[in-house]
C-alpha cells in the first residue's frame, strides 16, 4: 500500500529525516520533504506548522516530524486545529498510537528506526472519528 507522506525536521533531526525520506521512497511511498535541508539551526515549531498545514490541505495522508526529542514537535503540532500528533517512544516500537486511536502525525527524535517508519506508514486510520 502506497502512502503519501510529508516529513520535516529541525536541525537536530536532519540526518534522520534524510535517511527516513530515502527509506520511505524505497518502500514505495510518495514523500514530500518539507525541510530543513541542512544542519543550520532552525526552530522546530516552524516545521510542525508546515507539516500540519500540509496535512490539513490534504497534500499527504501522514506526516512525520523530527526534532531533538520529538516532544517539542508534538506539542507544537497539537496547537494546530485538527492536528493530532503523538510521540513515538522506543517502547512503542511498531505500534504508533494505541488501539484504534492511532496518531496521524508521529513525532520522533533521532532514536527512531526504520521498523517504526514501516509500521507507521502501514497503520490505517480508524473507520470512525473519535472525540467529536
Amino acid at each position: 500500500m502506497t502512502v503519501r507522506l510529508v516529513i520535516g525536521a529541525d536541525h537536530a533531526g536532519f540526518g534522520l529525516k534524510r535517511e527516513l525520506v530515502t527509506f520511505s521512497v524505497e518502500l514505495g511511498h510518495e514523500v514530500e520533504d518539507l525541510g530543513t535541508h541542512d544542519e543550520t539551526p532552525v526552530d522546530y515549531p516552524d516545521f510542525a506548522e508546515t507539516i500540519g498545514l500540509a496535512l490539513r490541505e490534504a497534500r499527504a495522508e501522514r506526516g512525520v516530524l523530527i526534532c531533538g526529542s520529538g516532544v517539542g514537535a508534538a506539542v507544537a503540532a497539537n496547537k494546530l486545529p485538527g492536528i493530532r500528533a503523538g510521540l513515538w517512544p522506543r517502547r512503542l516500537l511498531g505500534t504508533p498510537g494505541s488501539g484504534t486511536r492511532r496518531h496521524e502525525r508521529p513525532c520522533i527524535g533521532p532514536s527512531c528506526d526504520r521498523a517504526r517508519v514501516r509500521a507507521g506508514a502501514a497503520a490505517c486510520l480508524p473507520e470512525r472519528a473519535f472525540h467529536r
